[in-house]
């Protein structure tokens, strides 16, 4: 499985903020394969920055 071989970091990551961006995407989508679509292109795009995320701002915004 995927989230088996997430980093530490990724894992805190998506614990952190996953819930908001699901209700978040569940408001703006109806379909569920929608919201998890989205949901995992946005996991993958954290995925993908977040060795060069420098703390300047917040992950959540």
């Amino acid at each position: 499985m995927v989230a088996e071989r997430l980093s530490p970091d990724v894992k805190a990551v998506v614990r952190e903020h996953g819930p908001r961006v699901l209700a978040l995407r569940r408001r703006t989508f109806g379909s569920q394969a929608d919201v998890d679509d989205l949901f995992q292109q946005v996991t993958l795009e954290v995925v993908r920055s977040l060795p060069g995320f420098q703390s300047m701002s917040s992950i959540g915004t």
